[in-house]
């Protein structure tokens, strides 16, 4: 089994991984209760990101940031 810093939570919740990369980041999770847990925080952080409104930016953003 690949150890656990193998494998993108991020790009796999976000359906970017396929095939057998997949497949052996899924056996992972179903033997390691800290990347179960780590997937389903973050999977639960991501909900509320996309969820959150967007703000538009204060018109004198840029100039302050510049």
């Amino acid at each position: 089994m690949r150890p656990c810093g193998d494998f993108d939570l991020r790009a796999y919740l976000d359906g970017e991984i396929a095939g057998g990369d997949r497949a052996a980041f899924e056996a992972h999770l179903a033997a390691c209760e800290r990347c179960r847990q780590d997937a389903a925080d973050l999977a639960r952080v991501l909900a509320l990101l996309r969820a959150a409104p967007d703000i538009p930016p204060r018109p004198d953003f840029t100039a302050r940031v510049i």
